[in-house]
């Protein structure tokens, strides 16, 4: 199983449950390279904000 993902174009990258856990870890690593990214949660406790603030 590959350890790293490949991203290819320029274009944003929408990350699902970008609230908490994973989602926010790899909401957080996208930003940290350079990429557009659209954070999308659910979650009740889920409020707007930038992914590189808490």
């Amino acid at each position: 199983m590959p350890t790293t993902v490949e991203l290819v174009g320029t274009g944003a990258v929408i990350v699902t449950g970008a609230a908490s856990g994973i989602g926010r870890a790899c909401a957080r690593a996208l930003v940290a390279d350079g990429r557009r990214v659209v954070l999308w949660d659910i979650a009740d406790d889920a409020r707007p904000r930038r992914a590189g603030s808490d």
